[in-house]
């Protein structure tokens, strides 16, 4: 995958923003682009760790609405992402401000089986402040 194509994946995340069709335009844009879903998942990880809590956040909202979505249309988007989320859950674990909304999303991937018990597991754990980043 190119410089250039790297760069306006950035770009993309760069753009999100709190409303839901903020999100849900770069989800789209992102399971379009699905046949580069290890490098995608790269870059969004890359993102994650220089983002504030607040926009951690926002890619965390990003992450579940690609993997949701594309559950059907971009299924290798859900293993490509689940080790960087694992990562933006402990990053997210210093900061008790968005931990309610960040659990919520956890609950959810629950209640629609998106994820195994064992992986939710490991989510909770790295959002705890029991987990290490990889």
């Amino acid at each position: 995958m190119g410089d250039l194509l790297i760069q306006k994946i950035r770009d993309k995340l760069a753009q999100v923003s709190d409303s839901q069709d903020s999100v849900r335009l770069i989800s789209l844009w992102l399971i379009k682009h699905k046949d580069y879903s290890s490098q995608l998942a790269g870059v969004w990880r890359d993102e994650v760790v220089s983002a504030t809590p607040r926009r951690r956040l926002l890619l965390i909202y990003v992450a579940n609405d690609v993997i949701q979505t594309g559950r059907k249309r971009a299924p290798g988007m859900k293993s490509a992402l689940q080790p960087c989320i694992r990562d933006a859950l402990a990053l997210s674990s210093s900061d008790p401000k968005f931990r309610p909304a960040i659990e919520k999303v956890i609950k959810v991937w629950g209640d629609r089986n998106v994820f195994p018990k064992e992986v939710l597991a490991d989510f909770e754990r790295a959002l705890s402040g029991k987990g290490s980043i990889t």
